[in-house]
């Protein structure tokens, strides 16, 4: 999976079915653990997308992070799409109505503008 349609700044993920987690990448550089000097092992990616809207000559972006919206959560090499919420200031996805179970482990979120959506902004590869 590829995030972002910026050749200056792409993310990728690769599921490792041995260890049941993603490997980051960006720009095809492993993105590594300044504490352990290794790279990261992610047990859960959620992508949701907000309004963002430029309020300035420079470029700045507001970003709605109390709206809610639609999420896509990415577990055990599968994605689930998904909402989420926000709940005292966290975006917590939620799956048919209920808060959704995450993989223990770190979890990885990208926010993804509402207007160009998942399709646009997100490529799935087998």
């Amino acid at each position: 999976m590829t995030y972002d349609d910026k050749p200056s700044y792409t993310s990728g993920y690769t599921y490792n079915n041995t260890s049941g987690t993603y490997e980051r990448a960006v720009d095809g550089a492993p993105t590594i653990d300044n504490e352990t000097g290794e790279p990261v092992s992610i047990s859960t990616i959620i992508i949701i997308e907000a309004e963002h809207k430029v309020i300035d000559e420079q470029g700045r972006i507001d970003i709605d992070l109390t709206s809610g919206g639609n999420a896509y959560v990415f577990q055990q090499g599968v994605y689930v799409p998904m909402t989420w919420q926000d709940e005292d200031g966290r975006m917590v996805p939620y799956y048919k109505g209920e808060p959704a179970k995450l993989s223990p482990g770190l979890s990885w979120i990208h926010i993804i503008p509402k207007d160009k959506g998942f399709n646009h902004s997100v490529k799935l590869e087998e």
